[in-house]
């Protein structure tokens, strides 16, 4: 089966699709859950990738204005980020696509290139694979296809390899195929079509361009068996693309699918089926605007109309085809030739003619422009001779000048390592010298730190020999004083008992008795204060608490509060926090002229913490003359004893507080 227009138009054919955005449009899952993921993002670096991917999915649906919309996102995000603004220059080449200027759209793949190349990560091989792919298709539309397939070999092919990415593999042997193919090496286009849907279906993860990718492949793989009789996998081929197709009714890829449908219907002789194909895709692709695909079909449809001897037809399909303006110019110098044949078939010599001569004009136009660019290409390559020599001879003086840099560079590096010795040898001196004046100097303060804790431990020892001196004399004098005089005041006052029945003034015998009995209470009191029998039997928070309730009076009432006071602190410890808030209570009754006083006592660990505070007259904490009088140096003292120290707040008529903190260590 002979195609008339087959081999003019796979050149075309091969570009266009190659360039053009075919989507299933069925992204919009993953675009919701980009844009989700950039509302939730924590970092802008993050933002900017996944903006990135998100403006690359638009660029693949063909919507300018979203992808320009979050490709500018992404570079706010990334600014000031090397890594991604170096990036931002692979996503943003992709904008000349959209104006069709294809110098400055080689420009910026050219400059993304050279900020990716520095990077040595999997996505950065997967991008300039990519790039690489988009230099061989734009140079072959600039009509530089063997630089194009160059590129294509030798660059794009090697980094897909690189970036283990076999999808990109993929993409990159069906560009191959094409290539091929339009050269009519149809058993080389079918191995590597074959090598590009293998690379295809074993990809372990799906991307956004999978399902598109495997839908071209199987097109162009069915087109290219139809090309060489090799009908029998055809059917199941169309059958697979469909089936993928039907899920997605709005996806551009349909009118491509028609183009194959009806080229297989036409090789099998059934015209008519071909026909209802080729008109299906012509209004698909008019319905998505896709004006390259109305006139690659119209094109085929012209060989089904030819096959059918519908001439008239045929003359007005090519007669609009020629009009479009998105017809290449060697197909449209076909278009003519053919115009002319078919205006003879119609008897119509005059337009027959016309065309012929169209057709002439036309093709000595091409071939004088073909000539021009041969003599400019001559004259490039004189011209980068001369330059060679000339780079050359640059070269040569480079070199000389880079070996007396390197000459100076060594001679003042010597000068500046000589003269940071000498620096270091000075500060060195410099340093020792210091550093021994310091370090006498430090030993000095620290004999003189040595006698003053000498000197304070000396104190404290003779501090503690004093009160425990107190304490046994304290204990002594309690016991002479329960045992002996209170013994004796206690039998005298059982006998006045026993011999007031014979008395016959008992109302003053009676006085006596009372006045014995006061007076044995207070001696009592007077040997609970020397050493509280609380403290010894039931322990600190008892005798506190014991402490309180006896010193309390009708017109002066004591409150305690104890808060994890433990059981197991030392005998002598727990001696000296009662004498501490012993002497703070006597204080407060006798001084402070006081109505209430409230004592807090509270362990926490190693640390005990006494708070007595009073609503008495209180004083001025810088009359030393009052606070001595008041007995703080004796609790001072005691203080000291447990490495405390002590906190007065007070203020004249409005009472006074006393914050202690004291170490003391449990049994």
């Amino acid at each position: 089966m002979k195609y008339y227009f087959l081999p003019f138009f796979l050149f075309y054919t091969a570009l266009i699709s190659a360039q053009s955005f075919y989507s299933l449009y069925d992204d919009q899952g993953m675009i919701d859950s980009l844009k989700t993921e950039i509302n939730h993002a924590k970092t802008d670096s993050i933002k900017a990738i996944l903006s990135f991917k998100l403006s690359n999915i638009y660029l693949k649906d063909g919507n300018e204005k979203l992808y320009l919309k979050y490709l500018k996102a992404g570079q706010r995000f990334g600014a000031g980020n090397n890594y991604l603004n170096d990036i931002s220059y692979y996503f943003s080449s992709s904008k000349y696509i959209f104006t069709k200027n294809r110098a400055l759209y080689q420009r910026a793949l050219e400059e993304a290139d050279s900020h990716l190349r520095k990077y040595s990560l999997r996505e950065v091989y997967s991008m300039r694979s990519m790039l690489y792919r988009s230099q061989y298709i734009n140079l072959t539309m600039m009509n530089k296809p063997e630089l194009g397939f160059k590129i294509l070999l030798e660059k794009a092919v090697p980094m897909a390899k690189n970036a283990n990415d076999s999808e990109m593999m993929g993409i990159l042997c069906k560009s191959i195929a094409i290539t091929f193919y339009n050269d009519s090496k149809f058993d080389k286009a079918e191995f590597y079509i074959k090598e590009c849907i293998k690379n295809i279906e074993k990809k372990t993860y799906s991307s956004s361009t999978y399902s598109e990718s495997l839908i071209e492949s199987y097109l162009l793989y069915s087109e290219i068996l139809i090309t060489q009789g090799k009908f029998q996998n055809v059917d199941n081929l169309l059958r697979k693309t469909q089936k993928k197709l039907q899920q997605h009714p709005n996806s551009n890829l349909y009118p491509s699918y028609y183009y194959t449908k009806g080229l297989f219907e036409h090789s099998k002789g059934k015209y008519k089926e071909a026909l209802i194909a080729y008109d299906e895709g012509i209004r698909l692709a008019k319905l998505n605007k896709d004006n390259f695909s109305v006139v690659r079909i119209n094109l085929i449809k012209y060989d089904t109309l030819k096959a059918l001897k519908r001439f008239t037809e045929a003359r007005d399909l090519l007669l609009t085809v020629i009009n479009s303006k998105d017809i290449h110019i060697i197909d449209k110098k076909n278009c003519i030739r053919e115009l002319s044949w078919l205006c003879k078939k119609l008897n119509d010599l005059p337009k027959s003619l016309f065309y012929i001569d169209e057709y002439i004009k036309l093709s000595d136009s091409l071939n004088t422009e073909s000539y021009e660019k041969e003599i400019a290409s001559l004259e490039a390559k004189y011209k980068d001779a001369e330059n060679q020599k000339k780079i050359h001879l640059l070269e040569i003086q480079k070199k000389m000048m880079i070996l007396d840099a390197e000459r100076n560079k060594w001679y003042h590096l010597l000068l500046i390592l000589v003269a940071v010795l000498l620096l270091v040898i000075v500060v060195f001196l410099w340093r020792y010298s210091k550093n021994k004046g310091k370090l006498a100097k430090q030993k000095e303060i620290n004999y003189i730190q040595n006698l003053e804790s000498l000197k304070s431990q000396k104190t404290l020892d003779v501090m503690q020999a004093m009160i425990d001196g107190q304490e046994k004399e304290r204990t002594r004098l309690a016991r002479d004083l329960h045992d002996g005089v209170g013994s004796r005041l206690s039998s005298l006052k059982m006998q006045m008992a026993q011999k007031i029945e014979g008395v016959e003034n008992k109302n003053e015998f009676n006085e006596l008795i009372n006045l014995l009995t006061v007076s044995i209470t207070e001696l009592r009191q007077v040997a609970f204060n020397l050493v509280p029998e609380a403290l010894l039997k039931l322990g600190l928070e008892a005798a506190l608490k014991d402490l309180c309730c006896s010193m309390s009076t009708e017109t002066i009432k004591i409150y305690f509060t104890a808060n994890e006071i433990k059981t197991d602190l030392k005998s002598n410890d727990q001696i000296t926090i009662f004498r501490i808030v012993q002497e703070l209570i006597n204080n407060a009754l006798k001084h402070s002229g006081c109505t209430e006083v409230i004592v807090d006592c509270s362990q926490n660990n190693n640390l005990f913490l006494i708070v007595v505070e009073d609503n008495g007259k209180g004083f001025k904490n810088d009359e030393d003359q009052i606070v001595t009088g008041l007995g703080i140096n004796n609790i001072k003292n005691r203080i000291a004893l447990l490495n405390g120290k002590m906190e007065i707040q007070s203020i004249p008529n409005m009472g006074s507080v006393f914050n202690i903190e004291l170490q003391i260590n449990n049994e």
